[in-house]
C-alpha cells in the first residue's frame, strides 16, 4: 500500500507514493478543507505539461541530454529532435514566415548576373597617342601592354562590351550560428 509522503520527509519517490495537494481554491485554511491525494506520476506530468507542453522547443548544450532516449527518461513524455541544421525563425506576415513549419533558405547560392552586381557593360579606352594604341597580350594572371599602330592619326575612343553572366560557383550563405541539442515535444 502506497504511504502519503510530506514533502519534508522526501527524499525517494517511488511511482505509487502520494502526495498531498491542495486545492487552491479552498481559502479556509481549515484542517478539514479540500487536500486531494495525488499519485508522482500524475504530478510529473502535470508538471511537465505545464513547464514543457507538447509541441515545445527545447533547446541544451548538455552532453547529459544528448539523444533522444535521454530526453524521454529526464523529463518524461516523448520527445524527437526537431530542425537540424536549420535556424529557427519566428512567425510572421512575411510570406516566407507565415506558417509554423513551413521550412526555406539554401547552404549555398550561385548568384546571377543580375545578382551579382556586374551586367552587361562596356569600358571605354582612349587611344591618345598619335597613331598608335593600347595592346593588352597575354592571359590567366599575367598581362603584357604593348603600343599598336591603328593607321589612324587621330585619337580616338573604342569600346570594349562585356556580357553580363551568373557567377560560376556557389558561395556561403550561412548566417553566424552556434550548434545546440534542439527536441520538441511530441506527446
Amino acid at each position: 500500500m502506497a504511504k502519503i509522503t510530506s514533502l519534508a520527509e522526501l527524499t525517494d519517490v517511488a511511482s505509487d507514493d502520494l502526495f498531498v495537494v491542495v486545492d487552491k481554491s479552498d481559502t479556509s485554511m481549515s484542517d478539514s478543507g479540500t487536500d486531494k491525494k495525488v499519485k508522482k506520476s500524475s504530478l510529473a506530468k502535470s508538471l511537465l505539461d505545464f513547464f514543457y507542453p507538447v509541441g515545445t522547443i527545447y533547446e541544451t548544450t548538455s552532453s547529459d541530454l544528448d539523444t533522444v532516449a535521454k530526453m524521454n527518461a529526464h523529463f518524461g513524455g516523448t520527445w524527437e529532435f526537431y530542425g537540424a541544421g536549420r535556424v529557427l525563425v519566428a512567425k510572421s506576415a512575411d510570406t516566407e514566415f507565415d506558417t509554423i513549419g513551413k521550412t526555406g533558405g539554401a547552404k549555398t547560392v550561385t548568384l546571377t548576373s543580375a545578382q551579382s552586381g556586374l551586367p552587361s557593360h562596356t569600358h571605354d579606352v582612349e587611344y591618345a597617342e598619335n597613331g598608335k594604341y593600347p595592346v593588352l597580350n597575354g592571359g590567366g594572371s599575367d598581362y603584357n601592354l604593348t603600343w599598336g599602330t591603328s593607321g589612324n592619326s587621330s585619337p580616338e575612343l573604342r569600346a570594349k562590351s562585356n556580357t553580363a553572366q551568373n557567377a560560376s560557383q556557389a558561395h556561403t550563405n550561412l548566417q553566424p550560428y552556434i550548434v545546440v541539442y534542439r527536441y520538441r515535444r511530441i506527446s
